[in-house]
């Protein structure tokens, strides 16, 4: 699965962009705090996903777009985005298989 896949179904998963960004927020502070980027990095990076959440509260970028946006930013990696999103994903196929369990 690529990037803009992995963010599609994030999307899907929390349309509303205040979820999706407080997610995405939320999953990019516990890669942080692995010791992975400097804190410089961090606070760049930061800085960067609030700035790209004012211009989608605003209207300025398509939610749709999003992944596609994220790509275009300076100060945030690839890599970066990568982890956050599989991160996401893997906790949601967690939550599922867990919430099966109790149903079961």
């Amino acid at each position: 699965m690529n990037l803009v896949e992995k963010f599609e179904r994030l999307i899907k998963k929390y349309p509303k962009p205040e979820d999706f960004m407080d997610k995405l927020v939320a999953g990019g502070a516990l890669i942080g705090a692995s010791g992975y980027y400097t804190p410089e990095e961090l606070i760049e990076m930061n800085n960067d996903v609030w700035g790209l959440f004012g211009k989608m509260v605003i209207g300025k970028i398509n939610v749709t777009n999003i992944a596609e946006a994220f790509l275009l930013l300076e100060g945030v990696t690839r890599e970066f985005i990568e982890k956050v999103a599989d991160f996401l994903l893997e906790n949601i196929e967690k939550k599922n298989k867990g919430a099966m369990l109790k149903w079961l």
